[in-house]
């Protein structure tokens, strides 16, 4: 009877052991999967973390160029717009100034038509604005075939007389190739028989100082 007793004594104590240790094990094998699982977590986590930085890294860069060529096109803006006013203030000075000339200013196009007839040729040619806009230069300066002959033969700049019915001018051309042609004009009429005369009023004083001399000369003589 005692035997039997040990006998059940030792198996019992066999197997609290043998449960310690599968309770130690379970435990080990629970935490063990535990941290597997946070490990695989910490993983994902830190994939997902790469994934994401990596489009950031690729989009800063065009984000960058798009913000330098947005700053380029407000830049050329504000250049265009300072131009535009810069041009737009030349191009009132200039009409100013071809309004107030006293000198014929023509304008004609790369077809011969009139394009810019100011105040002064209007007055020079007695021929307003809206008769020459747009009509051939032959045809405004009518009564002088060789001025528009000479404006729209020259094949470079070139300077000039041109008497034409009884009267003279000083004409000035600059082709300016498919801008057409620019002409400056002044009427030296005036001028010139002006000049005409003292050259006159000169040869008659110079011929009567010679014959007075040639006169004085004969009277010695004789």
């Amino acid at each position: 009877t005692s035997g039997l007793l040990f006998k059940k004594t030792i198996q019992s104590a066999q197997l609290r052991t043998f449960r310690s240790l599968k309770r130690i094990l379970a435990g080990l094998i629970i935490f063990l999967g535990v941290c597997i699982i946070a490990c695989c977590i910490y993983l994902v986590f830190q994939l997902r973390k790469k994934d994401t930085a990596k489009p950031t890294d690729s989009i800063s860069p065009f984000h960058d160029y798009l913000l330098e060529m947005k700053k380029s096109e407000l830049e050329l803006k504000s250049q265009v717009a300072a131009q535009s006013v810069s041009s737009s203030k030349i191009a009132e000075l200039n009409k100013s100034i071809i309004n107030t000339i006293h000198l014929a200013v023509i304008v004609t196009d790369p077809a011969g038509k009139v394009e810019l007839f100011n105040p002064a040729a209007q007055k020079c040619f007695a021929r307003s604005f809206a008769a020459a806009k747009n009509n051939p230069l032959s045809d405004v300066l009518r009564d002088y075939p060789e001025l528009p002959a000479f404006i729209n033969g020259a094949g470079k700049k070139a300077s000039a007389e041109i008497e034409s019915n009884w009267r003279i001018f000083s004409a000035d051309v600059v082709p300016g190739g498919a801008s057409g042609r620019l002409a400056v004009i002044r009427d030296v009429s005036k001028e010139r028989k002006r000049e005409k005369i003292q050259r006159l009023n000169a040869n008659q004083m110079m011929l009567g100082e010679m014959a007075a001399a040639l006169a004085h000369e004969i009277r010695n003589s004789l």
